[in-house]
């Protein structure tokens, strides 16, 4: 069985956003192949192992880095499990990340960190992150909505 491969036969999206040429894009082992731009994360391409947000508020985490913008890139989907992410110590100001946090996705810059201004809540810290600090963190991620 190959990797990555799309699923045509998928009779349905749960988003408009997830459709290529009328069709969905869900492929095997809960992936998604989307172009590199419908993807907010951080600067530049999207990398190998970075959380990705897409469609109407949806994060998953990018499977291979990309080439260029219009390279379609497989996404895993996130339902649960902890990925230990960069997060930043922040909420607004510098502020420690303490086990048990809520994480928030910043859906412009891509940044995880406990801001919840132009965030969406993707999980709760299995770590600590020090104030103004920027260090990599287990996050649980949860289900998606």
């Amino acid at each position: 069985m190959a990797l990555y491969t799309p699923q045509t036969e998928y009779p349905y999206c749960v988003d408009p956003a997830l459709m290529v040429e009328g069709r969905c894009v869900w492929t095997r082992d809960q992936n998604l192949m989307l172009a590199e731009s419908l993807l907010t994360h951080g600067s530049g391409l999207a990398v190998a192992g970075e959380p990705v947000y897409f469609g109407a508020g949806y994060v998953g985490i990018a499977a291979i880095t990309a080439q260029h913008t219009s390279h379609i890139i497989p996404i895993h989907i996130i339902h649960n499990g902890v990925w230990v992410q960069y997060v930043v110590g922040t909420n607004g100001s510098d502020s420690a990340v303490a086990v048990g946090d809520a994480v928030y996705f910043n859906t412009t810059t891509g940044v995880l960190s406990k801001t919840t201004s132009g965030g969406v809540k993707i999980g709760i810290a299995c770590g600590t992150v020090e104030a103004g600090a920027t260090s990599l963190c287990p996050v649980a991620f949860l289900p998606l909505n």
